[in-house]
């Protein structure tokens, strides 16, 4: 059985037309998905002081998840305001990852010891870590995921895609020509695997020889939230599966690649990134 583990985000995602919230944030539901696809999971993150912050501990309890090594500080957990259009969620208000945005995760020496004992590590820029703190991760020896989304810097990428095994970008609204370049930039400023997803266009990824294309799976589109986020989990656990199948090269990704596109076309027909709602209050 693999393990993953997924350091950085949790928050609620608010949606004021449904009267509902559900958990949410990158690292989170990466480590929901990562169990509903039979992997043992673990999420290492910040919860605050509040109900939001308790329904969460108690989802990601609920579901499996290891969450021994997170920590707790006294403020507002982290938010989004999210509405949907044609079923595509569309990010209104936030408050920066409440706790998690005001007290970023610095890793200890017993973390450290922890994370060596799971296959592949995920992470994301909405993680708030800071970027000696993603170095470290990635002398722990274990494959390091790093989503850069559509939020990066040019300085952001330089120093963060050397440390990173797996750099996933958003390119959407890239054609292909400019996605090929961009992957070939990551590739050089030191990530050893870029892959740009790329929406209803599917994804793209680059290992310093050859591209790999894969497409999106047909999907009933009720919510995209967590559509990336499913992708990466997927594509992560098929990764650290065929590695200890022996496999390697074009083989692996193409494996990786497509079980990323089948998982998150069911996650679209989800509403919501890992369902759970409750009332807004």
């Amino acid at each position: 059985m693999e393990k993953l583990i997924a350091v950085g985000l949790n928050v609620v995602d608010k949606y004021p037309a449904l009267g509902v919230m559900y958990p949410g944030g990158n690292e989170l539901n990466v480590a929901v998905y990562a169990r509903w696809l039979g992997a043992q999971s673990a999420f290492l993150g910040v919860f605050g002081s509040d109900g939001a912050a308790r329904s969460n501990e108690g989802v990601l309890r609920k579901e499996g998840v290891e969450i021994s090594h997170c920590r707790h500080e006294q403020g507002e957990n982290g938010y989004a305001i999210v509405t949907l259009v044609n079923g595509d969620r569309v990010f209104g208000e936030f408050n920066d990852g409440g706790v998690t945005g005001r007290f970023p995760i610095r890793l200890t020496g017993e973390d450290m010891r922890y994370i060596r004992g799971f296959d592949v590590i995920s992470a994301s820029i909405n993680s708030r870590l800071p970027e000696r703190e993603i170095e470290r991760l990635h002398s722990a020896g274990v494959p390091l995921s790093y989503d850069f989304s559509d939020r990066y810097t040019p300085g952001h990428l330089r120093r963060v895609a050397p440390h990173v095994d797996f750099g996933f970008v958003s390119c959407s609204g890239m054609d292909w020509s400019r996605t090929e370049a961009f992957l070939r930039e990551l590739h050089a400023l030191g990530c050893p695997v870029p892959v740009a997803t790329r929406g209803s266009e599917g994804a793209l990824l680059f290992d310093g020889n050859s591209f790999y294309r894969q497409p999106a799976e047909k999907a009933e589109v009720v919510d995209t939230m967590g559509a990336g986020d499913s992708f990466i989990t997927a594509f992560l656990l098929e990764y650290a599966a065929g590695v200890k199948a022996g496999l390697e090269g074009e083989a692996i990704y193409r494996k990786a690649l497509q079980a990323g596109a089948r998982f998150a076309a069911k996650i679209c027909g989800l509403q919501g990134a890992i369902g759970h709602p409750t009332p807004l209050r």
